[in-house]
């Protein structure tokens, strides 16, 4: 073999390998970019949720603070004693309008939950419960049970709807 033939044979063979290379390195390439592709798509669908549900607590942790409170007053209100049924009434209208609120903004069990206040609540004149009496203490359950499914909520990364 003469020197043209290894020099063209060997300009062939490196422009293979190199030809080889670049292949090789465009596919290494494309598949780092398809691997960034989708953590970066993760990552916006994980910032997604996290705004979703930060956009849920807020509005959320009002309804279920502005339903406590008034419930409470109700409450007080009937265990008072001092016969204002009026004032127990539009209360409970209040109440009513609240509760409804809680049961739009979610989620379910904690909307159930404040119905169960609700509904003590609003029995609280036609017992005439005493602070001391079993009605009285399941109202006061009540309260707790809503108050545990409110923080479960809030505390909630939105997992639930």
């Amino acid at each position: 073999m003469d020197a043209a033939w290894v020099g063209i044979i060997g300009v062939a063979l490196g422009g293979v390998l190199t030809g080889a290379t670049g292949v090789v390195t465009s596919r290494i390439s494309a598949r780092t970019v398809q691997a960034q592709l989708a953590s970066q798509s993760e990552e916006a669908e994980r910032q997604r949720r996290f705004t979703s549900a930060q956009a849920r607590r807020e509005p959320r942790a009002k309804a279920y603070a502005e339903f406590l409170s008034a419930a409470q007053d109700t409450w007080d209100t009937a265990v008072s004693g001092d016969g204002s049924q009026d004032r127990f009434v539009e209360e409970l209208g209040t109440l009513r309008k609240l509760r409804a609120t809680v049961a739009v903004v979610g989620p379910e069990p904690v909307a159930v939950s404040a119905t169960t206040v609700f509904n003590g609540v609003s029995m609280a004149l036609e017992v005439a419960a005493g602070s001391e009496s079993p009605f009285a203490m399941q109202v006061h359950a009540a309260f707790g049970e809503f108050i545990e499914a409110a923080r479960t909520a809030l505390e909630d990364e939105g997992h639930q709807s």
